[in-house]
């Protein structure tokens, strides 16, 4: 995917994941991008990751999530709901997500579909729209900024 045609998404406010199998943007072109519309970059480097443990771990450290994180699933979710609040959307790049052990692959990218999936709900709130179910906390519907996920190496093709 090219550098222009993520530009374009953030331009659009669409997050979502880069397709599978589109080489995105560099680091630099992607902050660049960033940058220019006032969304937040993070950039999660998962090289090295063995175990869930490991995962969190790195998650909480590269992503700066709160002393609260509770270190699984569901709290890796509640964090991402509220990652760089204060911007309109978030890019996130993830490099090596494929050298995690497979185990670890399906619920990471279960969770980040989960915040993409909020984030496309933002859409509905702001036309006054009602959600159901989803992107509802304490019975007070919200739902999160776009988020953009580049992986590097680029997801596979399903076949």
């Amino acid at each position: 995917m090219t550098t222009a045609a993520v530009r374009d998404l953030v331009t659009a406010g669409r997050g979502g994941w880069v397709p599978r199998g589109l080489v995105g943007p560099t680091a630099d072109e992607l902050r660049t991008i960033c940058a220019d519309s006032g969304w937040a970059f993070a950039e999660v480097t998962l090289n090295g990751v063995v175990d869930k443990k490991g995962l969190m771990r790195t998650l909480a450290q590269q992503l700066g999530l709160p002393d609260h994180f509770g270190h699984n699933w569901d709290a890796l979710a509640d964090c991402l709901a509220d990652l760089a609040p204060e911007a309109p959307g978030v890019v996130l790049r993830l490099r090596g997500l494929w050298r995690i052990p497979e185990p670890l692959v399906e619920p990471l990218v279960e969770v980040l579909d989960e915040r993409v999936g909020a984030a496309i709900h933002r859409d509905d709130l702001e036309a006054g729209r009602p959600i159901a179910g989803e992107g509802s906390h304490d019975g007070v519907p919200h739902a999160s900024a776009p988020l953009l996920i580049v992986a590097d190496p680029p997801l596979p093709v399903r076949r």
